[in-house]
C-alpha cells in the first residue's frame, strides 16, 4: 500500500466495506528492504469485532516490546499475518501469549513458490494459559473456537498482575 509516496507492507481491517490501515511492518526482511519503507509505529490498538487488538506483521513479533506495550494499554488480541518458512515464529507467538496474557494469532502462509521455497503454514491461536489451536501443516484448513467474554475478563485480571498494571484509583497498586 502506498502512503505519502512510500510503499508499505500494511495490514488493514475491512469493516462494512471500508478499509482501515492498522499497521505498517517495521522489521523488513530480504527483498522487502528493496521494495518497502519501514513502518514508524510499533503498535496501535484497534477495535476488531469488539476486541481491543494490535497487529504485528510477520517478523515484527520478534521484538517483545510492542506486544507488551499493547497488552499494557488494553489489547486482548495480537494478530500476525505472516509468510515464513521457519518454525521459530510459532514459538515466539506462544511466548507473547504467555508473557502478556493475550491471545496471539499466528496466521502463516501455506504452500510453495516456483523457486522451491516452502511455507510451513501451521497457523495457530495461542492462548494465555499456554494452550494452542493449530492448523495442520500439510493442508489448507480452518479451525474455529469460541472464547467467551468472561474468559477474556479472567485473562485481563491475570495480565494486570503479570504486567504490574495498577488498578484504577490505586496510588500504589497494592490492595488495602
Amino acid at each position: 500500500m502506498r502512503s505519502a509516496g512510500n510503499s508499505f507492507n500494511r495490514a488493514v481491517v475491512i469493516e462494512s466495506g471500508r478499509v482501515f490501515p492498522v499497521h505498517d511492518k517495521t522489521r523488513l526482511f530480504g527483498a522487502e528492504l528493496d521494495v518497502f519503507s519501514r513502518g514508524r509505529a510499533s503498535h496501535r490498538i484497534v477495535d476488531i469485532a469488539g476486541l481491543p487488538s494490535t497487529v504485528q506483521i510477520c517478523l515484527d513479533i520478534v521484538d517483545p516490546e510492542p506486544a507488551r506495550s499493547a497488552a499494557a494499554a488494553g489489547a486482548d488480541l495480537v494478530l500476525s499475518p505472516s509468510t515464513v518458512s521457519v518454525e521459530f515464529l510459532r514459538i515466539i507467538h506462544q511466548a507473547r501469549a504467555l508473557e502478556n496474557q493475550v491471545v496471539s494469532v499466528f496466521c502463516n502462509r501455506h504452500g510453495a513458490e516456483e523457486d522451491g521455497t516452502i511455507y510451513l503454514g501451521r497457523s495457530a491461536v495461542f492462548f494465555p494459559d499456554g494452550t494452542e489451536v493449530s492448523a495442520p501443516s500439510d493442508e489448507d484448513a480452518l479451525e474455529i473456537r469460541t472464547v467467551r467474554a468472561e474468559q477474556f475478563d479472567r485473562w485481563k485480571a491475570v495480565r494486570r498482575n503479570v504486567l504490574g498494571i495498577r488498578p484504577a484509583g490505586s496510588a500504589t497498586g497494592h490492595p488495602a
